[in-house]
């Protein structure tokens, strides 16, 4: 399997929505039946507190009441916090200060629920936040065919990735989505990106011609127009400071300028490979059992990003804190100084560590075998195409499972081949 060549745009439109205030009125039965919006924080409707810095809209549950809690608590202490709205614009208080001339085509929408379940700055989340968010919204997935979540940007391609390592099967078995949005702008800015990133979330639940899994919708300015693109859910980062995302070894599934809705061949490609999906694993099932409620957080505690830029003793010292799950950010396909291929020879040996190793550059594919400077050392695994998020949430579940259920680091290797291939980052 080879890395994909990102997908380019096909110049014809593919669809067209004539007005978005009447398609999505024509839909309305469809988002008041199987459709929640849950809102969490972030930038996308954050205010300018009184030192003029932005801040999540209020609720009763902030970081600092998660401090000190596990999983199990912070889910609890969402479920406890829960406020519905009527509607989108209840939901985004900012829609009623807007321009008169700024239209939003989704303010009066009711959706089986809209609710906030808090005010996080993604910034400050960690992964005891991601697994609860992901628990409570398993819950909610038994109910609605469509979740729309908005977040802050800084963690949000995190929370997305380990959302679609974990229920990609069953999404895909159920024809469900799960779709996450941010923004780079407030939505107190005027005729915010934040309009354009809710819209193409809304569409995203709507269009027939995407299957069943996560996805992730961005919106950006270019030409004087606002664009959206919907990405897949692995593979996306967020690659400045910009709150945009994108997808280096893949691209947009689909681009929306104005009203005009364009398409990628990966679009249709993935559509193609998707119907392999089993030949992906239901890992669910390892985690959501009230005996392996907390597993997972447990694992994510072991695991540690490190780049080959560092002095190579940082792996003993590391591992002596406790650390058994090492991310390597190698140079190009796979490359590092000779002192940090001995370090690795020697701590792989132990079983119970775990060695992934990824590419520090922007794309690419990690290949260690094709230089002499490659780690191709015996129990490393290649993390191929995969970016920080993807690779951390993947090498945490790999080691788990070894741990745990019997897995090999073969096993492991074939989870991450699979998982880039029906996410269109790598070829046959």
């Amino acid at each position: 399997m080879g890395v994909k060549q990102k997908k380019s745009l096909d110049s014809r439109v593919w669809k067209s929505i004539a007005n978005w205030k009447n398609y999505f009125e024509i839909q309305k039965d469809i988002l008041k039946s199987s459709f929640t919006f849950i809102a969490q924080g972030g930038t996308i409707d954050s205010l300018k507190n009184e030192l003029n810095k932005l801040s999540p809209s209020p609720h009763p549950l902030t970081i600092e009441k998660t401090i000190g809690k596990n999983t199990l608590q912070i889910n609890k202490l969402i479920l406890k916090n829960v406020i519905r709205t009527d509607n989108l614009g209840h939901l985004f208080p900012w829609t009623f200060t807007q321009g008169k001339d700024i239209k939003i085509p989704w303010v009066d929408l009711k959706f089986r629920k809209s609710a906030r379940i808090s005010s996080f700055d993604s910034g400050q989340e960690n992964f005891s936040h991601f697994i609860a968010s992901l628990h409570f919204s398993i819950n909610e997935l038994s109910q609605v065919e469509n979740l729309i979540i908005s977040q802050g940007t800084d963690t949000l391609a995190n929370k997305a990735c380990l959302f679609a390592v974990m229920l990609s099967p069953y999404l895909y078995a159920s024809k469900k989505k799960v779709i996450f949005i941010g923004s780079s702008e407030s939505g107190y800015v005027e005729d915010s990106l934040a309009i354009s990133n809710i819209t193409g979330g809304i569409y995203t639940g709507l269009e027939k011609q995407l299957h069943g899994g996560v996805y992730i919708v961005t919106a950006i300015r270019k030409d004087q127009n606002q664009v959206i693109e919907i990405l897949p859910g692995l593979g996306t980062v967020k690659l400045h400071s910009d709150g945009i995302f994108h997808s280096p070894n893949s691209g947009a599934i689909l681009q929306i300028v104005n009203n005009r809705i364009f398409k990628t061949s990966l679009c249709d490609d993935l559509y193609e490979r998707i119907k392999n999906m089993e030949i992906f694993p239901y890992l669910s099932r390892f985690y959501f059992r009230e005996t392996t409620f907390d597993r997972l957080e447990k694992a994510f505690k072991l695991a540690h990003i490190v780049s080959v830029d560092n002095d190579s003793q940082i792996i003993p010292l590391l591992y002596n804190k406790g650390k058994r799950i090492f991310i390597i950010k190698a140079r190009g396909s796979g490359t590092a100084p000779i002192d940090w291929k001995k370090q690795l020879v020697n701590i792989v040996v132990k079983k119970n560590v775990t060695v992934l190793v990824i590419t520090s550059a922007d794309s690419g594919d990690v290949n260690l075998k094709k230089y002499a400077a490659g780690l191709d050392i015996k129990k490393v695994i290649s993390g191929r195409t995969l970016r920080e998020e993807a690779a951390m949430t993947l090498a945490v579940i790999g080691h788990d499972l070894k741990m745990n259920e019997g897995y090999t680091g073969d096993d492991i290797q074939q989870l991450i081949d699979r998982f880039c291939y029906l996410s269109g980052m790598i070829g046959d």
